[in-house]
């Protein structure tokens, strides 16, 4: 995982990758993902500037479109992330990064 602050305000999850043995059925750990999400959204709560405090950004990048999409629908139901307009953009707010929080780190 790499966060970051853009222009040392604004939280961005820059990179989420989970290893090859934590996906699938056969996953040897089970939500590994969500924990780094919850995370990197705990940490935009501590770090977040202003009207950035609790508002975790990341952009979804796939090679495919329909693998784009795919994973796209995947964070909106599974981690509460919202898609910004027709952007591959997506952000996770207040309640939900409480949430996901809640879920994954406690």
């Amino acid at each position: 995982m790499i966060f970051q602050l853009v222009d040392n305000k604004q939280p961005f999850l820059a990179y989420v990758e989970v290893a090859p043995q934590n996906k699938g059925d056969e996953k040897k750990h089970d939500h590994i993902a969500g924990c780094l999400i919850a995370y990197a959204f705990k940490l935009s709560l501590m770090r977040g500037v202003d009207k950035y405090k609790g508002a975790l950004h990341f952009k979804i990048g796939e090679e495919r479109k329909e693998n784009e999409i795919k994973l796209m629908a995947l964070y909106s139901t599974k981690y509460n992330a919202y898609r910004l307009g027709n952007s591959n953009i997506m952000a996770i707010y207040d309640d939900d990064g409480e949430q996901l929080i809640k879920r994954y780190l406690t």
